[in-house]
C-alpha cells in the first residue's frame, strides 16, 4: 500500500474510523472526509 493516496468518505463513522486506521498501519496516505470534526478527533 505504500506510495498510494486513498480518499475515505465517512472516515469517522463505526466502519470508516477502522478503515482508516487498517490503511495508515498498511502505509497509506490516507485522506478523510467527514461530516462531523469533533467525532474525528481520533484522526
Amino acid at each position: 500500500m505504500k506510495n498510494r493516496v486513498v480518499t475515505v468518505f465517512g472516515g469517522s463513522g463505526f466502519l470508516g474510523r477502522h478503515l482508516v486506521q487498517r490503511l495508515a498501519a498498511a502505509g497509506a496516505a490516507v485522506r478523510v472526509a467527514v461530516r462531523d470534526v469533533e467525532a474525528a478527533n481520533f484522526l
